[in-house]
């Protein structure tokens, strides 16, 4: 069963805030068969926030909170939804979309300069608004036109044109107090992805070794 951590001080809100549509118990099991400990808040709306609570438990370099928890594919069931990473440069947003099959897409807008191509799949202003509630295509305007904001602010204010009651979990202080369900991942949960990782990793070596083997005869 998982934690229930009642007026916990967060550790890590900084890092990313993800917001999904699903009740906190639905949402508790996703977190659960994941990585990264987090914390979930029922906010207004139909979303529940997922906040890191810590590293990540798999094997580095996969313990990278934010980066784990933003890009971990959500079911469908829990789509659409949206993940928020400020950095000390950028403002990323990553949106999945409702649609079957759907990768996590990247929107990523660079201080100072604006929305800038990530080296991933990319995202349109039409993927943010259709995955927010209530969105105001005007009010997201008026934000992406700040580019000099810094990246949390922006953030913030992209949450508030899509419809998300989450800016406050960006840039919480320690001694926060709010109400929320620390989540930790299974131990199975995280063997298996640490075991698909290695799985991976070995057979990719084996190919490249065939490859290099064929060019040597």
């Amino acid at each position: 069963m998982p934690k229930v951590a009642q007026n916990t001080g967060f550790t890590a809100a900084v890092d990313a805030v993800v917001v999904v549509r699903g009740e906190v118990s639905r949402v508790t099991s996703w977190v659960e068969r994941g990585t990264v400990p987090a914390y979930v808040i029922d906010i207004d709306g139909p979303w529940c926030a997922v906040v890191p609570a810590g590293p990540g438990h798999a094997q580095a370099p996969y313990d990278d909170p934010a980066q784990m928890i933003a890009a971990r594919p959500v079911p469908m069931a829990l789509r659409p939804s949206l993940a928020f990473i400020p950095t000390e440069k950028q403002a990323i947003t990553v949106v999945q979309p409702r649609a079957w099959r759907s990768l996590p897409r990247w929107f990523v807008v660079q201080q100072g300069i604006g929305p800038v191509r990530a080296a991933l799949p990319q995202a349109s202003l039409g993927d943010l608004l259709s995955a927010g509630h209530d969105a105001h295509p005007e009010a997201l305007g008026r934000v992406l036109a700040q580019p000099d904001a810094a990246p949390a602010d922006l953030l913030r204010g992209i949450m508030a044109a899509l419809g998300v009651n989450a800016g406050h979990l960006l840039g919480l202080a320690r001694t926060a107090k709010i109400d929320a369900v620390l989540v930790e991942p299974t131990a199975k949960a995280v063997r298996r992805f640490d075991k698909h990782v290695t799985d991976e990793r070995e057979e990719r070596a084996e190919i490249e070794g065939r490859v290099n083997a064929g060019e040597k005869s």
